[in-house]
């Protein structure tokens, strides 16, 4: 079991034996809710007077009017939180850091790793040049990556190390879409990217928040759709994936304690074999160094 799920049970079981009761830990909903009701009151005049340029009479009454029986509610339930509501604002602060945290080292790591694959077109156009000359080897490659316009870190480490390339590579890229389930006609989109003898296809893959997360399938669909060659061997295809080592350098951005927190939360992050569906007896996983 990862050391997250242990540090959850650990959390669970102290507060169960410390407060035996959840009505403490229910304090705090008055809090919110009153809370909340201050800061929709609040966004909703800034909106009607820099959007809709309301008089600023009509909204001090309006302000006055709804703020002034809400406050008196916050007031009255935030007494509570010295009866044991403090300790649900203790943890929500405890979470929002770690969510903000994650956001942010999330944001350092995905640029650093785009700007170490570089430009997946100009990568493609410089492989007939490449010393040694890159042996095209037999099968199929497919190789997944988060931007439409970089090389995949395994695709690079491959070349650089191996001098060698599929017959037939495909990239795939998986974005995550807004809605329940997206269509089989509006899933796919399919492009041939490169020129001459070092030519890959891109493919595309939009996928709802309902949808089931599975690679190989949604390549055997497509190439049924007709998008991929008919003889297209998606059924022995190797797969290739790049396994990120987070290094934390002195570079600004984020403090010294949020990089290893970081670091820590990155390394309880779900495998990506499992995540995406892909075939464990041909899943390769090419390891690569981001700074953070």
């Amino acid at each position: 079991m990862p050391v997250i799920n242990w540090a959850l049970c650990i959390g669970v079981i102290t507060l169960t034996l410390v407060f035996r009761s959840a009505a403490k830990l229910g304090d705090i909903y008055g809090v919110a809710v009153t809370g909340t009701f201050i800061l929709n009151t609040v966004l909703f005049l800034a909106v009607a007077r820099l959007l809709w340029r309301s008089s600023k009479v009509r909204l001090a009454v309006v302000g006055v009017l709804f703020l002034t029986v809400e406050v008196a509610f916050f007031s009255s339930n935030i007494a509570k939180v010295e009866h044991g509501a403090w300790l649900s604002l203790a943890i929500g602060l405890v979470m929002s850091i770690v969510m903000i945290n994650w956001r942010r080292g999330q944001i350092i790591v995905t640029r650093n790793r785009l700007a170490q694959e570089g430009s997946l077109d100009e990568s493609l156009t410089g492989l007939a040049a490449y010393e040694p000359p890159i042996v095209r080897v037999p099968g199929v490659a497919v190789f997944l990556t988060r931007d439409i316009d970089t090389t995949p870190l395994a695709l690079c480490e491959q070349i650089q190390h191996a001098h060698c390339l599929h017959e037939k590579v495909l990239i795939v890229s998986v974005g995550m879409v807004s809605i329940p389930h997206v269509e089989p006609a509006g899933r796919f989109v399919v492009q041939m990217r490169g020129c001459g003898l070092f030519k890959v296809v891109h493919v595309t893959m939009r996928v709802g928040y309902q949808d089931r997360l599975d690679v190989p399938e949604a390549l055997a669909l497509a190439r049924k759709e007709g998008l991929l060659e008919r003889n297209l061997d998606i059924e022995n295809a190797s797969y290739f994936l790049s396994r990120i080592a987070i290094r934390p350098t002195q570079a600004r951005g984020m403090a010294p304690w949020r990089k290893k927190l970081f670091i820590a939360m990155a390394r309880n992050a779900a495998s990506p074999i499992d995540h995406f569906s892909l075939p464990g007896d041909r899943t390769v996983m090419m390891g690569s160094q981001v700074p953070l």
